[in-house]
């Protein structure tokens, strides 16, 4: 409609769509999670066939740590599998990325990184979102860790980007990359107000 926006129909159409979002990174050369889309299993195959344990298992689509769950245990896998099939819910299984209950998010407008926090689990809690009891702490991104997570909202085509990042032996592993990623907590953890930044972006854009 030649209306000026900070998202396009293409980003959002790979950004919300957890295996895309994989492909578009893997063809960009940024370093992911081995990962694999089940749509269903012969009974007698067994996840393990695809990754050893213990697995990440993610709905294709959800946002704030909504439909992702950690498996230990192969034999936990198949009825999971079994049950998300019957509700023709496609799964992405993952390798799970030792750490020690936290990850790194780095927010990015038009490119820029903007600020970026360590997230930290809630108790009794694996996953770091802020929305589920996670807290965040500022953090200075590594040169790496800003190159990975600007390449990875460039790869899915994001001009506002939430990428969030799994250090593996210094090695950052894109997670995540969020089109629509709140602010409160990075407001809270490093005093830094994105709102401000996508405001000025979003004028500038519409400007011209």
């Amino acid at each position: 409609m030649g209306i000026p926006s900070t998202l396009s129909i293409e980003g959002l159409t790979t950004a919300r769509n957890k295996y895309l979002t994989l492909q578009a990174l893997y063809a960009a050369r940024v370093r992911i999670p081995e990962s694999v889309l089940i749509a269903s299993r012969i009974k007698t195959q067994e996840p393990t066939e695809y990754l050893s344990p213990p697995l990440v298992m993610k709905l294709l689509s959800g946002t704030q740590g909504i439909g992702v769950m950690r498996v230990r245990d192969v034999k936990e896998a198949g009825p999971i599998i079994d049950t998300l099939s019957e509700l023709d819910q496609m799964i992405c299984l993952q390798k799970f990325l030792p750490n020690p209950g936290e990850d790194i998010r780095v927010f990015l407008v038009a490119g820029e990184v903007v600020a970026a926090m360590k997230r930290k689990a809630a108790p009794n809690e694996w996953r770091s979102n802020i929305h589920i009891g996670g807290y965040g702490i500022a953090h200075k991104p590594t040169r790496e860790e800003s190159e990975t997570a600007t390449k990875a909202a460039q790869a899915v085509g994001v001009e506002i980007a939430g990428v969030d990042l799994i250090s593996v032996e210094n090695e950052p592993y894109v997670i995540e990359v969020n089109a629509s990623p709140g602010f409160r907590g990075l407001l809270q953890a490093t005093g830094i107000n994105a709102a401000e930044k996508i405001a000025e972006y979003a004028i500038k854009k519409a400007k011209h």
